[in-house]
Formats: structure tokens, sequence, C-alpha cells
């Protein structure tokens, strides 16, 4: 009998690898450059605009009051990460994808923001460089009307890994 349970055990894990074998995790990248992207409005100290996006995907750049983030929309639902303190997003969006035989099944979006930080001795925000920024990778998960914020991945060394893996997990529970 145990002989058995392990033969099983082997040929699920042969059967496992060869699954994930077929399948391969990648990356493809749009900008949030204003000039790769389609201005919708500029009134009134707002600023909208329609970005390069993937898979039927609106991807929309929005400021106000000197923040500037990113609008992921599917079907009229829209996720967004919008941080307290003044902030502006990178210039690339990284699309996760599985790859399986031909076709890309696009399942996550990754896309770093820099926080302004106050400055301690009179708590002016405006008052550090743009340099001393704190830096912030943002997971959204892609599932349509579904999409949801996975997390906002902290400054470390391996923040782009951790992002990705985060964005790989199939397991991983949205925040909101």
């Amino acid at each position: 009998m145990r002989s058995d349970l392990l033969l099983i055990g082997g040929v699920t894990l042969l059967a496992t690898a060869t699954a994930t074998a077929t399948t391969k995790m990648s990356s493809d990248y749009t900008s949030l450059k204003e000039e790769d992207c389609r201005t919708l409005n500029t009134d009134q100290d707002i600023y909208q605009a329609d970005c390069p996006s993937k898979h039927n995907y609106l991807l929309q750049a929005v400021g106000r009051d000197l923040r500037l983030g990113v609008n992921l929309i599917y079907n009229h639902h829209k996720v967004s990460y919008q941080p307290l303190p003044s902030f502006r997003v990178g210039e690339t969006v990284e699309w996760r994808y599985e790859k399986v035989g031909n076709l890309k099944k696009y399942h996550a979006l990754i896309y770093r923001i820099y926080t302004a930080q106050i400055d301690p001795l009179d708590g002016d925000a405006f008052y550090l460089s743009r340099e001393q920024d704190k830096q912030q990778l943002v997971v959204i998960r892609l599932n349509k009307e579904k999409s949801c914020l996975l997390g906002v991945i902290e400054p470390s060394k391996n923040m782009n890994r951790e992002a990705r893996k985060l964005a790989d997990n199939k397991l991983a529970e949205c925040i909101k």
C-alpha cells in the first residue's frame, strides 16, 4: 500500500511538472508617458489621458492636486490605488501574463508609484527633492469586472521580484 501511494505521488508530481512546463510567466510593457497617451481632459487642474493597454482593459493616467495616478477600467469597473501624500507614477506599466501555447493570458498589472516624503523639520511635503520620494510597486489582479488590488510592495532590493511573485500567485487574495 505504501509503495502504491509513493507511486501515485510520483505520477502526480510528474504530471504537475509537465503541466507547469507548458506554461510560462512573462511580461509585456506599456507606457504612461504623456506623449504616448491621448489627453482627454486638462480642465480645472484635472488631467486625464488614455494610455496604451492590453486585453480590452482601459488604462488611464489621472491627476489632480499634485497627485498623478492610474485607473484600470474594464466595463466601467475601476481599480486604482491612491495614497494620501502627494505622489506620481512611473513611466512604465508591466502586464504579467501566462503563455499557454501561442496565447497570452494576462493576469496582473504592476506599476511604480513615487510618494513625496514629508520634511521632518517643517512638515512641507514639497521641501524634499523628488529624488527622495519613496518608491512602491502596485500590483493589480486582472479579472475583468472582478479586477482588484492585490497589494503594494514596499521598497527593498528585491521589490520587482516580490511584485511579480505576488502577481503570479493565483491564490493571492485581493485587499480591496
